[in-house]
């Protein structure tokens, strides 16, 4: 039987914790936050076939969606699309945000892509 204090929670748990915790956040100071963000990047993968999560949230925050308290919140949407079938990661690239170093990212490819919705 293992004892409760030795819990030595894997990377992949603490990530899942973060951006948990980062969208719980996001709703408490904009109600309704996760789910506006969500829609949001349905939205986006309806008429781009492959995106980066900052191509989305440059748009989403342009389109009127509040900037969340903590990025990490944006990783609790993208989760969510994945379970969904509305994304999945079709390559890595370099980011474009400067405090991030270039460090690789996901590309994302629709799963719902309409090419009369990009029209």
């Amino acid at each position: 039987m293992t004892d409760l204090f030795d819990y030595n929670p894997s990377a992949a748990d603490l990530a899942k914790d973060g951006m948990a915790r980062a969208a719980e956040h996001a709703d408490a100071v904009n109600p309704g936050w996760q789910s506006a963000a969500f829609e949001m990047l349905e939205g986006y993968a309806l008429t781009h076939w492959e995106f980066m999560t900052e191509d989305v949230r440059v748009w989403a925050h342009g389109e009127g969606l509040p900037l969340p308290p903590d990025g990490r919140a944006w990783g609790a949407v993208v989760t969510r699309a994945i379970r969904s079938k509305l994304i999945e990661c079709a390559r890595y690239q370099k980011t474009r945000i400067p405090p991030a170093h270039a460090t690789p990212r996901a590309v994302w490819r629709s799963q719902i892509f309409s090419q009369l919705a990009a029209a």
